[in-house]
């Protein structure tokens, strides 16, 4: 996974990931984005994910989902 693109505007940070889906790295990125959001003043974050491959297991996604 990596991010494709980062776009701020009228404060919303839009973020697009692409790529095959790995939990340890979904989480460090997920944290990178929202430094970065808070960085540029953002109010709201939106990241789109449709470009995102993998079949995670139902597990990993209730482990992203609390995390």
């Amino acid at each position: 996974m990596y991010i494709k693109r980062v776009q701020v505007e009228h404060g919303v940070f839009n973020a697009v990931v692409v790529g095959e889906f790995e939990l340890a790295l979904a989480q460090s990125q997920f944290i990178e984005l929202l430094d970065e959001a808070v960085q540029n003043g953002a109010t709201k974050v939106l990241i789109d994910g449709h470009q995102i491959t993998g079949n995670p297991s139902g597990f990993q996604r209730f482990l992203y989902g609390e995390f």
